[in-house]
């Protein structure tokens, strides 16, 4: 069976490396060539053979060429290919018959179509468009742990009257959906839209599409498209629990993976250790999430941590956030330091610090305990070596 097909595949090339030596054999363009909007920032291209092209059983394929709103060619043997592109400056393209083989390729003429701009007057578009994603727990744990949430800002278009509202709307894959949660700025224009669970899979590949068109008495709005790569906006949240311990002169710190739908290992984490003392930084890149280090019995020091997901699980990305620092080491007042160490922080909670002035304490005083809050019910307030002077 082999040789024959083998005999078979021989016959074709020769055949086709023969016509293209024919010179009287002539390619013809396809007919009945569409652009059809099928979606946000998506574009079907459609075209059928030629009906009045000569048969040989030869294998024709197709060159497609993107004139606008960038330039960009391939070869299909399909009738028909979908574009993920911005349209708010229209779309453009050819397509022409080709018939290949080893040494030389016959073509026929182009035919070309368009999708013209849509309408909108100059300079009220949005401008400066951001997004970033952030994993959040799902509303249906049980049937998916983890989704999506995002947010995007954007600036109002330099010509836009006063009056002008702008909308936004995303699509991934398939799905669309429009903004509900709007921030605004002083004449009540959107100016930024919050999704607090979308469709989103920060695991895929498959672009993110993002259109805003608005609406004026005094004008036409122009709307405007832009893609977004899910690896490239995701921001990766902080890692969680992060936790510290002071043993003689060690500094002990764990911490727990980000919420995030990715498992353990693939993760990478950036621990820094402020000295507020000396200014002095220590940074370490790292695989586990547990690090112990030397400090002196003199200092203060600030500590964080931030996370990025690795190369084994998708396509490295950028740091995460840093967690909220926690402080560990000496306090000073008047004539008097106290060093303390924390049983139990937590990053979840920022910051908060206790002025003790309003306490029975020497007038002059002044003394700040720095505490964490752990949930709704529960405080924790760090354990001191020495005896407070009150």
């Amino acid at each position: 069976m082999v040789p024959v097909l083998l005999i078979l595949v021989g016959a074709l090339a020769t055949l086709q490396a023969d016509l293209l030596n024919h010179k009287k054999f002539l390619l013809l363009p396809p007919v009945n060539f569409t652009i059809k909007a099928t979606g946000l920032a998506q574009v079907l291209l459609h075209w059928d053979p030629n009906p009045d092209q000569e048969q040989r059983h030869v294998d024709l394929e197709y060159h497609v060429k993107i004139n606008a709103p960038q330039e960009d060619e391939y070869d299909t043997r399909k009738t028909e290919s979908k574009c993920v592109t911005p349209l708010h400056e229209g779309f453009a393209a050819s397509v022409r018959t080709i018939l290949k083989s080893s040494h030389t390729t016959l073509a026929s003429s182009w035919v070309s179509a368009e999708l013209k701009a849509p309408p909108g007057s100059p300079g009220t578009s949005v401008t400066n468009l951001t997004c970033t994603t952030h994993t959040v727990v799902s509303s249906h744990t049980h049937l998916r742990p983890y989704q999506v949430s995002l947010r995007c800002t954007w600036l109002v278009g330099k010509d836009a009257p006063e009056d002008t509202q702008y909308f936004l709307y995303y699509r991934f894959g398939v799905l669309t959906e429009k903004c509900q949660e709007y921030s605004r700025d002083a004449l009540n224009r959107n100016t930024a839209c919050w999704f607090p669970r979308t469709f989103i899979n920060s695991k895929g590949f498959e672009q993110l599409a993002v259109h805003i068109n608005g609406s004026s008495k005094r004008a036409a709005i122009k709307p405007f498209d832009q893609l977004f790569s899910p690896l490239a906006i995701d921001q990766v949240n902080p890692p969680r629990n992060v936790t510290v311990e002071i043993e003689s002169n060690s500094l002990y710190i764990q911490w727990e993976k980000p919420l995030s739908a990715f498992p353990d290992h693939c993760f990478n984490y950036e621990l820094k250790i402020y000295n507020t003392k000396n200014g002095h930084i220590q940074k370490e890149k790292l695989i586990a999430n547990k690090f112990i280090s030397k400090i002196d019995d003199v200092s203060t020091y600030s500590i964080q941590v931030r996370a990025a997901v690795s190369s084994p699980c998708r396509m490295p990305g950028r740091w995460g956030e840093w967690s909220q620092p926690i402080y560990v080491g000496v306090i000073y007042g008047p004539g008097c330091f106290h060093r303390f160490r924390p049983q139990r922080v937590t990053s979840k909670i920022s910051l908060w610090l206790l002025n003790m002035r309003n306490l029975r304490m020497k007038p002059k005083l002044k003394l700040y305990i720095v505490w964490k809050r752990l949930d709704l019910k529960s405080w924790e307030i760090p354990r001191f070596d020495g005896i407070l002077p009150f």
